[in-house]
């Protein structure tokens, strides 16, 4: 696994460490009070293959927490639930974990985060997420992301190519490739096109998969 995927992993468990003992610890083993991480992902469904290494990763990294006492006093529990990408199945598994004692909810898809942000709210239960789209972030709630929205960074984009001179003749097009999801699909509503720009207008171009 790349040093990225790491680095987001660990800085979820990270979150999840900091923000549960100020909601209080779901109960005890072996004398140490537990910490229980809800993780709703995709295991078997058409993101698995990207996804099931960041389980594993996750589950690793509990194991290795647990087995070193990293956090004295304290045991880590990983409840997972698998979604089969099926954004019909993000309630249930926000209940199956919450059942479990989930303190904190780590997702990879970027419909949990949507879905499940208003109940996020109502029961205070932190939900980190790998990906962002702006319905998770505005307005601010309790859904906590690490990367910033693709619509954002395709604004940076467009403007750099509109401020920057332009060899060739006509408007420069742009040419996308994404999952056909609602990270990708929010950004072609908004970016979809012709763009004004100056001091040049931008064309778009996506392809979904």
């Amino acid at each position: 696994m790349s040093q990225l995927p790491k680095k987001l992993i660990a800085s979820c468990l990270a979150v999840a460490l900091i923000a549960v003992p100020c909601l209080g610890c779901g109960g005890e083993s072996d004398g140490r009070a537990i910490i229980t991480i809800g993780h709703i992902s995709d295991l078997s469904g058409p993101s698995s293959p990207s996804l099931i290494p960041i389980h594993d990763a996750i589950e690793d990294m509990a194991k290795y927490y647990n087995e070193e006492r990293l956090i004295p006093g304290v045991r880590v529990e990983i409840a997972t639930y698998n979604t089969y990408n099926d954004q019909a199945r993000q309630l249930p598994g926000y209940d199956w974990v919450r059942e479990r004692g989930a303190d904190v909810i780590v997702t990879t898809l970027p419909t949990t985060g949507e879905v499940l942000k208003s109940f996020a709210g109502t029961d205070e239960v932190p939900i980190a997420s790998l990906s962002t789209t702006t319905g998770m972030i505005d307005p601010p709630g309790w859904v906590f992301c690490f990367t910033c929205p693709p619509a954002y960074e395709i604004k940076t984009v467009l403007n750099w190519v509109s401020e920057n001179d332009w060899d060739g003749e006509g408007i420069p097009r742009l040419g996308f490739a994404a999952w056909n999801g609602s990270v990708s699909k929010r950004p072609q509503d908004s970016h979809g096109g012709i763009l004004p720009g100056p001091p040049r207008r931008v064309r778009m171009g996506w392809w979904f998969h």
